[in-house]
């Protein structure tokens, strides 16, 4: 399906027959809507499920809303309670979106993104049937584990420290908490003395953080020097840090639920 935008995944969906746009988050556990959109779109509450969401600095506590239907490329699912919960970076974007497309949604799945062609394509099946993605080109394989929480997890490591990070399409750059950034090998005041920014996701309000430049980190085969990522938060619900669009957004990816495997494309010959 084409991409309404890239840098967070906008997807066009239907709620109720209402044309809405979602993010498409792996990092998500739950398919999560907006309190607007769940009063926009009129959906009645559900007093039977709901709960505390955790994100990277806050917690909501919402009742999930009922759905009729909601549908994302030709795909349909009928009578489901969607979680609720409010976004901080909603007003950010443009065009408005409704919510997250989370990991109880894309664990069906297994996901071709190719962020530098605008693509995502989604097949439902028990993993690619050659064990390699149909591109015909080389791949790298690289392991994955699936959380109870229907994340993804690969190992990775920050200046020479093993981490574990969470594979996120919902995170615009990729983010390690403040303990495991001192685990890494960070002083705690020169930590202080880099830039403050901004984090977004769950919650109202942006949460404060840093942004510092890691020696290397390294994903699979690949070395990445002089690498920046935002520093904040002390708990990611499954990981240590999270892999996000800075990554992803530069390279065709498959990510295989299935077979519990990341396929990343080789880099075109410059």
């Amino acid at each position: 399906m084409p991409l309404i935008g890239r840098s967070p995944i906008l997807v066009a969906a239907e709620i109720n027959g209402s044309p809405v746009t979602m993010i498409v988050d792996t990092g998500a556990q739950w398919t999560t809507l907006t309190p607007e959109t769940a009063k926009r779109l009129q959906l009645p509450a559900d007093p039977w499920n709901g709960g505390l969401r955790r994100g990277v600095g806050s917690f909501s506590h919402n009742v999930n809303a009922i759905v009729q239907s909601f549908r994302l490329g030709g795909m349909a699912l009928e009578n489901r309670s969607l979680a609720v919960a409010p976004l901080s970076f909603s007003m950010a974007l443009s065009p408005p979106f409704a919510g997250l497309l989370g990991g109880d949604f894309l664990y069906r799945f297994d996901l071709d993104i190719d962020l530098p062609h605008g693509k995502l394509t989604l097949y439902r099946n028990a993993g690619c049937s050659e064990g390699v993605p149909p591109w015909g080109t080389p791949v790298t394989a690289i392991p994955l584990v699936k959380s109870a929480t229907n994340r993804l997890n690969l190992a990775a490591s920050v200046d020479g420290h093993p981490f574990r990070a969470i594979v996120d399409t919902g995170a615009t750059g990729s983010l390690i908490t403040r303990p495991n950034a001192l685990r890494a090998g960070v002083d705690a005041a020169a930590l202080d003395r880099d830039p403050v920014v901004a984090g977004h996701g769950l919650g109202t309000a942006p949460v404060p953080m840093r942004r510092h430049v890691f020696g290397e980190v390294q994903i699979g085969p690949e070395r990445f020097k002089q690498f920046e990522m935002t520093v904040g938060g002390t708990l990611l619900g499954g990981g240590d840090m999270l892999l996000g669009l800075d990554y992803l957004g530069s390279r065709r990816v498959w990510l295989s639920y299935a077979l519990r495997q990341m396929f990343v494309a080789a880099p075109p010959a410059q």
